[in-house]
């Protein structure tokens, strides 16, 4: 009972990010959080984005061994990466795909609302470094 009112205390939004090797942190109290709210990812957030989205396609009905490309559509023109890959192999990093998008590539994509997809764009441009599934990376 102790440690549930210490929690209390604890401020709503506690948030961290380190880009191009500079670290910010900021608290602030109470804040809306709605459906369309977006939220940068980092490595220690992975679980919690795969289990969403594992859970959003089961609601959905489409399986982890789905094509992405097919998922997404609007990368289609686009696409260069193995046109089999698989939801399942991106959650398990055996995609294969080439890491083409560094931290300044990212900066320089700014925060608007395409930056997200342009960064998509550019990694299934760069193609497959190797074969899905062959190895974890």
């Amino acid at each position: 009972m102790e440690e549930q009112t210490r929690l209390r205390d604890v401020p709503a939004v506690a948030a961290g990010s380190s880009v191009a090797g500079v670290r910010t942190t900021a608290t602030h109290g109470p804040v809306a959080v709605t459906a369309e709210s977006r939220f940068r990812i980092a490595s220690l957030t992975k679980v919690f984005t795969s289990t969403a989205l594992v859970r959003t396609l089961r609601d959905k009905g489409v399986p982890l061994g789905a094509p992405v490309v097919e998922l997404l559509p609007g990368l289609a023109p686009d696409w260069r990466a193995d046109e089999s890959l698989t939801i399942e192999q991106i959650l398990g990093q055996v995609s294969g795909l080439r890491e083409s998008v560094d931290a300044a590539t990212v900066k320089a994509l700014g925060d608007g609302d395409g930056a997200l997809m342009e960064a998509a764009r550019l990694v299934v441009r760069a193609g497959n470094e190797r074969e899905s599934g062959e190895r974890w990376s």
